[in-house]
């Protein structure tokens, strides 16, 4: 063999060896790649899911908080707030009427005597409570304003009217 011949085919021989540890190195740096993109994800997949767990039981502890807050009477800032069974004396008579009270402050007034009438302007105020309610008392209309005090499920107070006072004693449904 020709010593030209000899280092031609070793030239080509070693260059195959370069080209493949190329193409080796590229497929290494290529799967190193790839491998860290796959963690980068399972690692993005991993705090979204921390992410939706915290808040999942950020959202289910105000749930239960909010639901303790309408169970127990609208909480201890809302003491008005339910259904309550009032008793009336007055001028007119006893009258029984049922109170509602909704977490806005805004509600209704039933009785058999006198229908039914909204109440507005309600308040409170630790456990004193106010509000307006316009009566229909045989189609003439007599604006009235509720002062009293709840104490946990009773509540005291009188309709301040223009012909009269009326004393209000009741407890909650």
């Amino acid at each position: 063999m020709d010593v030209s011949e000899e280092g031609g085919a070793l030239g080509v021989s070693f260059y195959r060896i370069q080209v493949a540890n190329a193409f080796n190195m590229r497929d290494r740096t290529f799967r190193r790649a790839k491998e860290k993109r796959n963690m980068s994800l399972r690692s993005m997949t991993r705090r979204t899911s921390n992410r939706v767990a915290v808040l999942s039981i950020a959202c289910l502890a105000m749930t239960v908080l909010i639901s303790g807050c309408a169970t127990m009477g609208g909480g201890a800032s809302n003491p008005l707030v339910g259904t309550w069974d009032l008793v009336v004396e007055s001028q007119l008579g006893t009258n029984e009427q049922t109170l509602v009270v909704a977490s806005d402050l805004t509600g209704s007034i039933t009785s058999a005597d006198l229908g039914d009438t909204e109440i507005s302007n309600a308040a409170v105020d630790g456990n004193s409570v106010t509000f307006d309610v316009v009566f229909d008392i045989q189609g003439q209309e007599l604006p009235a304003k509720f002062e009293g005090t709840i104490d946990g499920d009773s509540i005291t107070g009188e309709y301040v009217t223009e012909l009269g006072n009326g004393t209000v004693k009741g407890t909650r449904q």
